[in-house]
């Protein structure tokens, strides 16, 4: 597929404003005839649009006001609001507007005047040398309109805009070709996070860049690199400080096993202790003092083993919070360096993308080859707020030119190539910039 029928521009040329003169001059001579030629008035009285100005009075103003008709086609009056009167006439827009303040009851016999002031201006965009709104008067064409917007023009056509097209574009290939360096410096970063080895840009990433000798490209690795050094010093600082804790309770476990078997040893001596004097009060030969010791002996050393294992609990608890923390952490710097990975390498496609687009826009504004002004077409759209007025005509005779604008009007006038020299296939773009 040709690359102006995959994007769906037309391709632009740099001879394609000379190439166009005789259209425009064509157009021109069309345009005088049309303002020397008359025209035919419609004997139907002129309907209001929105943007005509009307000057009202009515019984109750103490003098005239001057109003716009809104973007709604209404004119909006005190005590009464939006009356509608887009699409009428004069005489019908004062019978509604009198009908409506009689109907109200605020106004006794309303006699309501209406002046027409200004009318709503007609709007040109497009291939033309003063784009914008004109003002409209009666018996106003597509020609007219087009002489008072300073003529066809086809402002992308000359050599100065296709030289600044050319200087942009290539301001946008560097900046994209800068932007694809940096994203394989990122790359190199990534890479060396995962694998633990040192910041180096490898052969295939290198080769991704276009132009890597228009790239800062060691100070993108020296910029990357600073950032992987303190990222692998606060992972530093953080293992470290997660593998003291982790040596610390685990000496604590330790500690505490060793204490609960010299805890045990004394809960089996106080109550086998016990034992001794319950059997020596049975027979009378222990009083009540004694066995009263025994009992608290065997009940301290007991109470002793139940809060050793239950710190030995809390602290083992603590052990695998911190095991389970360093483990996470681990896996997060894996996970948002896979993810930093896949992100970057859309980012770069993206600018691939968008590298390959300008460069065949590059290519096409340097093509040589010379374009006939018989491929060249004149083209214009009437749109209007009114019912069926929405239409595109060819600009090729003076009959088009005639035809009538009314108030409230946009034409959008374009110029455009409709075939293109054959012996000038397009091909594959060259990345040079």
């Amino acid at each position: 597929m040709k690359p102006d029928q995959r994007s769906g521009l037309h391709r632009a040329h740099p001879h394609r404003g000379a190439q166009l003169a005789r259209v425009r001059i064509r157009t021109i001579a069309l345009t005088f005839l049309a303002l020397l030629s008359p025209v035919s008035v419609s004997a139907d009285p002129y309907r209001l649009i929105a943007g005509d100005r009307l000057e009202v009075r009515h019984s109750a103003l103490a003098q005239a006001r001057s109003m716009k008709l809104d973007a709604d086609g209404e004119l909006r009056l005190e005590e009464i609001g939006g009356i509608h009167i887009s699409g009428m006439t004069l005489d019908e827009a004062e019978r509604a507007i009198s009908d409506t303040m009689d109907k109200t009851g605020l106004f006794v016999d309303p006699r309501v005047s209406l002046i027409l002031e200004d009318y709503a201006p007609v709007v040109v965009v497009g291939d033309v040398g003063a784009p914008g709104a004109l003002t409209y008067f009666p018996g106003m064409t597509v020609g007219a309109a087009l002489a008072m917007s300073g003529g066809v023009q086809g402002g992308g056509l000359s050599q100065t805009v296709l030289q600044q097209q050319r200087i942009q574009l290539s301001e946008e290939l560097r900046l994209i070709n800068l932007e694809i360096a940096g994203h394989a410096a990122r790359l190199a970063r990534y890479q060396a996070e995962l694998n633990g080895t040192e910041l180096t840009l490898s052969s295939d990433l290198l080769a991704a860049i276009p132009r890597p000798s228009d790239a800062p490209i060691d100070a993108l690795l020296a910029n990357e690199k600073a950032i992987l050094t303190n990222a692998r010093a606060n992972t530093e600082e953080l293992l470290g400080h997660w593998n003291r804790e982790i040596t610390t309770l685990d000496e604590q476990l330790r500690l505490f096993d060793q204490r609960m078997a010299v805890q045990q040893e004394v809960v089996a001596t106080t109550q086998g202790l016990l034992e001794k004097a319950r059997s020596l009060q049975e027979r009378g030969l222990q009083t009540s003092t004694t066995m009263s010791n025994a009992e608290q002996r065997a009940a301290t050393a007991r109470a002793t083993e139940l809060e050793l294992e239950s710190t030995k609990i809390s602290t083992a608890r603590i052990l695998s919070e911190a095991r389970r923390d360093k483990a996470r952490y681990l896996a997060n710097q894996e996970r948002d360096a896979l993810e930093g990975v896949q992100a970057t390498l859309l980012q770069m496609e993206s600018a691939s993308l968008r590298l390959d687009r300008a460069t065949a826009r590059l290519a096409l504004l340097s093509q040589s080859s010379v374009m006939s002004t018989e491929n060249a077409a004149l083209r214009i759209s009437l749109h209007s707020l009114r019912p069926d007025r929405h239409i595109t005509i060819e600009a090729g005779a003076q009959k088009d030119l005639l035809l009538p604008v009314l108030p409230g009007d946009t034409l959008t006038v374009t110029i455009e190539m409709t075939v293109w020299p054959e012996d000038a296939p397009p091909t594959k773009p060259d990345r040079q910039f």
